[in-house]
């Protein structure tokens, strides 16, 4: 079933995790770059940084996206940027997309820098890297917004579902959703 054929008031739990799951695997691969999308959260910003930071590690890229503007008073790229050094990335591997406020525009925005920096016509595989209830989503806006000729996958953080409260999962599940039926992100992967 497509996400706009299910009712967003009618999610449940298992539903929640059904959806937030279909159609996602983490088969890593090389890549051309390695996108991290920001979060107000600083456990989830941490999760996002450490598994960008060993795929680098582990040659999978040699170059790595943060991108996220300021919410909450923390401008999300440039800290993940400064953590990611921390723990070993070199900074001329690091770019920042700063001006970002969620995840449609963490796309559009950092389409720029990429084009900016690295040249789209050079792109050829990204690896999207978020938490797991949030990489679904990540994923679909992808697909709704990139050049069909950048084939993606996605990456997912070490803060599986069962650690998130039911409410994120179920209200995450309903964004789908409502997404999906407004055509904000694709309806499928």
């Amino acid at each position: 079933m497509k996400l706009t054929d299910y009712d967003e008031n009618k999610v449940d739990l298992p539903l929640a995790k059904q959806l937030l799951r279909e159609g996602l695997y983490e088969n890593p691969h090389p890549s051309d770059l390695l996108f991290v999308f920001g979060c107000p959260s600083a456990k989830h910003r941490t999760v996002r940084i450490q598994k960008a930071v060993a795929l680098y590690q582990q040659g999978y890229s040699s170059k790595i996206l943060f991108s996220g503007g300021n919410l909450k008073g923390i401008d999300e790229a440039e800290a993940m940027k400064q953590e990611a050094i921390a723990l070993g990335v070199q900074e001329k591997d690091i770019l920042v997309e700063t001006i970002s406020l969620n995840t449609t525009e963490n796309i559009l925005a950092s389409l720029y820098v990429i084009e900016k920096h690295l040249h789209l016509s050079n792109i050829h595989t990204i690896t999207f890297i978020s938490t797991e209830a949030h990489l679904k989503r990540c994923l679909l806006t992808a697909k709704k917004y990139l050049p069909a000729f950048i084939h993606f996958d996605g990456g997912k953080a070490n803060l599986p579902l069962e650690e998130e409260t039911e409410q994120a999962l179920i209200q995450e599940a309903q964004k789908l959703i409502l997404y999906a039926k407004k055509g904000f992100i694709a309806e499928e992967l």
